[in-house]
């Protein structure tokens, strides 16, 4: 007899692939404009959240902040899979579905993203969801390619990739271990800043929603203010530890004498970056499954 594996089951999640489609922000915004409410919050919180799927789909309503806070609203969850909290953010434009969308559910089901049984969507109910989308938004996916619910995960962490938000904050922010050295240095201040740089990029209003704008705005002139007195700390810890640093360097000397403290620690600076660039790429590698 043929085997029947129940749809939703833990065998039907678990198959691999090296093949996402991946939609770039306007394909997403295309798929918002052809959604209804239900979509519409789906693809605005998957984005603003880049959580694997489980972890997406077990959101009960009662794990939902008040809504009536300041936007962005932190918003955190400890991640089924690693253990860990995630800490994230649900954006002004999730914020606002939300309002509308929360009081169209079933009271008896506790889950916000409702099956038509007492329990939350399947992994392939969301997936149908989005190829409907897709098809209705006229995209076209490449033959060999899928599209899945992890493409959100890897849209986010590419653009935390693409405005050099530092690799540690992009971990926390998606719900993937960080060593604990680091947590101390990364406060919910730089999350925040963080999460609100991204969705600049990540917006399906296209900046159209104000409250992000005035956010914005104050961030900028907060961060111009930022910059001038880490310019004036640098150069106090430059001039201190002077010695330490130019002994510590493997920056080449130059006309026979070593760079200033200053271009050391420029230099140390980007062979960090790279370092987390490489991190991003292995984040990001093709063939992580469902439960990456």
């Amino acid at each position: 007899m043929p085997i029947v594996i129940e749809k939703g089951s833990n065998v039907s999640q678990t198959v691999e692939t090296t093949s996402d489609f991946v939609p770039s922000i306007q394909q997403y915004r295309s798929m918002f404009n052809c959604a209804d409410l239900r979509g519409r919050t789906i693809l605005s919180m998957a984005l603003d959240l880049g959580w694997r799927i489980s972890d997406f789909l077990e959101t009960k309503k009662s794990d939902i902040p008040d809504l009536t806070q300041e936007t962005p609203l932190s918003f955190e969850k400890i991640t089924s899979k690693e253990k860990v909290i995630a800490k994230s953010f649900l954006s002004a434009e999730t914020v606002e579905l939300l309002k509308t969308f929360m009081p169209t559910l079933k009271a008896e089901n506790p889950y916000l993203f409702q099956s038509n049984r007492e329990h939350h969507l399947d992994p392939e109910s969301v997936g149908d969801i989005l190829k409907s989308l897709a098809r209705k938004a006229n995209i076209t996916i490449p033959q060999g390619k899928m599209l899945r619910f992890h493409a959100f995960r890897k849209r986010f962490l590419s653009c935390c990739a693409d405005l050099k938000v530092d690799v540690n904050t992009a971990k926390i922010l998606v719900g993937k271990n960080v060593e604990s050295s680091m947590l101390a240095y990364l406060s919910e201040v730089n999350h925040k800043k963080a999460f609100l740089e991204i969705k600049t990029v990540l917006n399906l209003s296209n900046g159209r929603i104000k409250s992000i704008v005035d956010a914005k705005d104050v961030e900028i002139a907060q961060l111009k203010k930022e910059v001038e007195e880490l310019k004036t700390v640098l150069k106090g810890f430059s001039t201190i530890f002077e010695k330490q640093i130019q002994a510590k360097s493997q920056v080449a000397k130059k006309g026979g004498k070593l760079d200033k403290p200053y271009d050391i620690l420029r230099e140390i600076g980007r062979v960090q970056q790279e370092k987390e660039k490489a991190e991003y790429e292995k984040l990001l590698k093709n063939g992580n499954g469902n439960g990456a």
